[in-house]
């Protein structure tokens, strides 16, 4: 009798966040120890996701942005602040996030934090992704945790410091001078976040 399907997981990341402290070292430790999980048959397959690639217009991250909050009802389970901000839930990816999948179906997304910096597991899929990547390890716990408070401490004390972490970069990528294999929403490229900072639509945080 066949065994349970194995999940797959779509690694999504931002590359003009690498640069942040500790970025690259979380990427390369993500993509290693997903490498680690397929060897050792933990898991089926996995991609790695440039999110500029991903999502050449905002209306292409909203359409998943919408799924992951219909997810996040079905299954109880907060996701709206680390797929977007305070203020603005479900609005953009952050800088790392996991999406893991039993054929079409989504079974967890990362990063589900709680408050104090813990990550909560929907099922023993995620159980297991959550002891495989040591997402809560004592270090990754207190880094997170130190993180959030800090985070928020800005946003209520000194709102400019707060708006340089959280503001969008300067060398945001202008997608209308791509050239993508297929783009099925054309028009969509104008509303893209570099078009939108040339409009002055661009929100000044996440």
């Amino acid at each position: 009798m066949a065994g349970p399907a194995l999940p797959s997981i779509d690694y999504y990341f931002r590359k003009e966040r690498l640069s942040d402290d500790g970025g690259e070292r979380a990427h390369a430790r993500i993509v290693g120890d997903l490498t680690e999980a397929k060897a050792g048959g933990l898991i089926c397959d996995f991609r790695v996701i440039e999110h500029a690639e991903a999502f050449p217009t905002p209306a292409d991250e909203s359409a998943v942005l919408k799924r992951l909050r219909e997810f996040s009802m079905v299954k109880k389970v907060g996701l709206g602040r680390q797929f977007g901000s305070n203020k603005y839930h479900f609005s953009l990816f952050p800088s790392h996030a996991l999406l893991v999948s039993v054929g079409s179906e989504l079974r967890n997304v990362f990063p589900c934090e709680l408050e104090n910096g813990r990550v909560e597991a929907l099922n023993d899929d995620g159980e297991k992704l959550r002891q495989v990547l040591l997402l809560d390890s004592v270090s990754n716990v207190r880094y997170r945790s130190r993180l959030i408070r800090t985070l928020e401490a800005l946003r209520t004390n000194d709102a400019g410091l707060y708006r340089e972490y959280m503001g969008f970069p300067e060398n945001l990528p202008n997608l209308r001078a791509k050239q993508a294999p297929a783009n099925t929403k054309p028009d969509g490229i104008v509303n893209c976040y570099f078009a939108l900072r040339e409009r002055g639509e661009l929100p000044a945080t996440y």
